[in-house]
């Protein structure tokens, strides 16, 4: 067990100065917590920077059961003797110059204390679905209950994962992990301190669009987690459906400076190392699902399975799960794809609600960029093959090019089919303008301030016969119009 005292520099502070850092292992920081509101008893509070700063809730700490204390220097000498004395009757504080620098440094060398099989999960799109299949299966056939670690939301940045990493435990056997970043390095820094034996990007998309640029700067961005491999052999899962890591893998293929191995797999290329066949659309009652056939030349036998979840994109997701599965953590075929059968995709996401007069909408408004907003007009002109209308809130993160992303935003709605378009936020303007120039009229459209401001035009269409999406950047908080409407229905 590692000496805390290595990995930073700190000092110990307790109400009795009767030991010093040296003598305290990693066991005196237990699961690290950010937030006093999903604190749990025995859990080591850590006190970051954000819009407040996070040692003013020292005092809410101690309430929820913190056990220990990670502070910055300049944090713990600003607080009262009061507030100190409050915190040291509960438990060590550590100091620190840096608390966001040290849960890195402390979380990586934890990992590295466990010998289980990790794996990680990267892209510009449904890394989160993709991770949440994986755990589906690893939970339906690793035995017994908490033998697997992954964590319940994203929680792929620099604060979440150093914190999901800190509950590994003696009883874990696998643990998954999402790994996200919104500039360069981010995603390098938080695969060191996961320390995947395999890893998956999912696709490469125009995400974060303000730092990344373009589609370059996101493969650019996501290829720093296959790159943490080339220390310790590990494994790739390629998505051949994806042209530029088709591409990457062409080029990695027989390089003799390429230290891991590549696992194929594609809902198209019956020649991937595993492929999904879709035999059949399961319609409404099956959630405009897919009854789909898993083969391939690694996988041991074909399986056949039903996914209850719309869109070809969540189809390659749960192929992708598969594949982690029986190949990365040695599952079998037959189980893993009974395990997927009962997967339900996380509120916010390909969300399908059946109205009682049998519209439907589909609110996809976790998150939103140019590519993922391609995948769910094509998951709902596939799904109702008829009349539908798009709800679009603000893309953010997109820099220089608001305006022109919107406008584009806009455009592929109509071509796509849409029969009517409503955007809120700072852009809306911009989106109505690309709908109207791709043949839309003005009727057809409405621009508002916020979500629920769109709520009669959509209501209003929803009556006529028309199905609807919803997208929008989680900062957009579509979900709102969503609600309105649901409220609205239930009054008629």
């Amino acid at each position: 067990m590692f000496k805390i005292e290595e990995i930073v520099d700190c000092k110990l502070v307790e109400l009795k100065d009767s030991a010093n850092v040296k003598k305290y292992r990693a066991e005196v920081l237990g699961p690290l917590q950010f937030d006093t509101r999903e604190m749990r008893a025995g859990e080591t509070f850590v006190a970051l920077k954000g819009v407040r700063d996070g040692h003013s809730f020292l005092p809410q700490a101690v309430k929820a059961g913190a056990k220990g204390f990670l502070v910055s220097k300049v944090g713990f000498d600003s607080l009262s003797s009061g507030t100190r004395d409050e915190i040291l009757d509960c438990g060590p504080v550590l100091v620190v110059e840096d608390t966001l620098d040290a849960i890195a440094k402390l979380a990586a060398a934890w990992r590295r204390e466990f010998k289980i099989p990790v794996f990680a999960v990267g892209g510009s799109n449904g890394k989160t679905s993709t991770k949440d299949m994986i755990a589906a299966i690893l939970l339906h056939v690793i035995k017994p209950e908490g033998s697997v670690l992954f964590p319940q939301d994203s929680f792929n940045n620099e604060i979440g994962i150093p914190c999901i990493v800190s509950r590994l435990n003696s009883k874990h056997k696998a643990a998954i992990f999402e790994i996200g970043g919104n500039d360069f390095g981010e995603i390098g820094a938080m695969s060191e301190v996961a320390k995947p034996d395999a890893v998956l990007i999912t696709n490469v998309g125009d995400d974060h669009l303000e730092f990344f640029r373009d589609r370059r700067g996101a493969f650019k961005a996501n290829w720093e987690m296959v790159e943490s491999l080339e220390e310790e052999a590990g494994t790739w899962f390629v998505n051949l459906e994806d042209p530029i890591l088709r591409r990457a893998h062409e080029q990695t293929q027989g390089q003799n400076d390429v230290n891991f191995e590549a696992i194929t797999y594609s809902i198209r290329d019956s020649r991937a190392d595993y492929y999904a066949g879709i035999m059949e659309r399961l319609g409404v009652e099956g959630n405009f699902g897919y009854k789909v056939r898993f083969s391939g030349d690694r996988c041991e036998y074909a399986v056949e399975t039903k996914l209850r979840f719309p869109g070809t994109h969540n189809v390659q997701n749960a192929l992708a799960a598969f594949a982690v599965a029986v190949e990365f953590y040695k599952c079998d075929p037959e189980s893993s794809a009974q395990a997927l059968e009962k997967v339900e995709l996380s509120k916010y996401r390909s969300e399908v609600i059946r109205l009682d007069d049998g519209g439907i909408i589909f609110n996809d408004c976790y998150n939103a960029n140019p590519s993922s907003f391609d995948a769910a007009l094509k998951m709902a002109h596939d799904a109702i093959n008829g009349k539908f209308c798009v709800a679009v809130g603000d893309f953010l993160e997109v820099g220089d090019k608001g305006d022109e992303v919107h406008r584009a935003i806009g455009e592929s709605a109509v071509r796509a089919g849409a029969m009517g378009v409503g955007a809120a936020g700072e852009f809306a303007q911009y989106v109505i303008e690309g709908a109207v120039e791709a043949g839309l009229s003005e009727s057809q459209c409405k621009a508002a301030e916020s979500p629920e401001k769109l709520k009669d035009f959509f209501l209003e269409r929803l009556q006529n016969g028309e199905h609807l999406l919803v997208k929008g950047s989680r900062g957009a908080h579509m979900e709102k119009l969503v609600s309105e409407i649901l409220v609205e229905l239930d009054k008629q």
